[in-house]
């Protein structure tokens, strides 16, 4: 596809893997070494000590991309492709059975290999998240550039009652579904 100009690209050290919570991961980047792409889509970071690093870009409206295990010697310059997908948004209403918004729900989005959809947002939309809340307006759940694939909406009631359902989110497109939860 065409380059992406001005995509935030990091590195960070070690694995990103999902055992490693995502808000820690987010705090390791503050020091992280960054940099832009160009106008071809180009980057460059400097100063990476030897070791294994994971290599991440993300831009509004693109689902983040990143590389994971790269192992890097003295001395030693990688190569590193990195491609971004138009993300799609999932915005999920979760009501009771009488259809009231359900206040106190959590909405969580786990890929195919079950990870929540946090582990694969930027350290920027985490924090938004946590200043606005884990809802919008009438018990809404807005979940923004997610990665185009298949995944599933698990949703939990402040009493225990759960539900899932399979998604498939598309490049661009808003997958926009109410769920009925029943406590």
């Amino acid at each position: 596809g065409a380059p992406v100009v001005g995509a935030a690209v990091e590195a960070v050290a070690g694995e990103a893997g999902p055992e490693v919570p995502e808000a820690l991961r987010a705090l390791s980047r503050i020091r992280a070494p960054r940099s832009r792409t160009d106008g071809q889509g180009a980057f460059a970071l400097e100063g990476l000590e030897p070791g294994s690093w994971t290599v991440r870009a993300e831009k509004e409206g693109y689902a983040p991309a990143l590389v994971e295990g790269l192992l890097l010697a003295q001395g030693q310059e990688l190569q590193v492709a990195l491609t971004l997908a138009r993300g799609g948004t999932v915005r999920v209403r979760v009501v009771n059975s009488s259809g009231s918004p359900l206040p106190r729900a959590t909405v969580t989005v786990l890929d195919g290999e079950g990870r929540p959809v946090a582990a694969q947002v930027s350290a920027a939309q985490i924090l938004r998240r946590l200043v606005q809340g884990r809802e919008g307006e009438e018990g809404t759940h807005t979940f923004r550039d997610v990665k185009p694939g298949t995944y599933t909406v698990v949703v939990r009631g402040p009493s225990g009652g759960e539900e899932r359902r399979p998604l498939e989110v598309r490049e661009g497109e808003t997958a926009d579904f109410t769920l009925e939860l029943k406590e």
